[in-house]
This record gives C-alpha cells, sequence and structure tokens, in this order.
C-alpha cells in the first residue's frame, strides 16, 4: 500500500533506543504516534491518500525445506517482473 509511511510520525528522539532493541534482542520495533483523537494516540493521521495496487498471484509450487538457488532466482525474478507491472500501471 503506497502511502503508509505518511500515516504516523515517527518518534525520532527514540532512534537510539530502537537501534538498541534491534543490537539486543534482534527484533525492530516501532515507535510511533498518530492523531490524538479520544485520548488514543495510535490512530491514524486524517487526509493521508493510500494506494492499494493489487497484482496477478505468483505461483511458487510446493513449499520446499531447502530450495535450490536456481528456483529462489527463477521465484525471484518473477516476482521483481510482476512487482515492476504493478508499479508501471
Amino acid at each position: 500500500c503506497f502511502g503508509e509511511n505518511d500515516l504516523y510520525y515517527q518518534i525520532k528522539v527514540a532512534n537510539p533506543f530502537r537501534r538498541w532493541v534491534v543490537s539486543k534482542f534482534r527484533v525492530a520495533i516501532m515507535l510511533v504516534v498518530g492523531q490524538w483523537q479520544w485520548g488514543v494516540p495510535f490512530l491514524p493521521k486524517r487526509g493521508v491518500q493510500l494506494t492499494l495496487c493489487l497484482g496477478q498471484p505468483i505461483e511458487v509450487g510446493e513449499a520446499t525445506e531447502d530450495p535450490s538457488p536456481e528456483r529462489v532466482d527463477e521465484v525471484q525474478k518473477l516476482y521483481m517482473e510482476r512487482l515492476t507491472g504493478v508499479f508501471d500501471k
């Protein structure tokens, strides 16, 4: 969905803490504030335009525990082609 980054304000002063959490626990967290409405700070901002783009599904076949590098490259190439097609529309 294009525009979703504009739904919330990032709390930039918390970036050092976020980096510490990532380095310590290998978990990325978001510290954001939206619109303070009804005392709830996590509602998204109003008036942000979101654009949802849907493309053709990608058939990848049966899931395997250890796919070959060739298969991974093939699926990635197909994914990039379809993603570029959606973006260019």
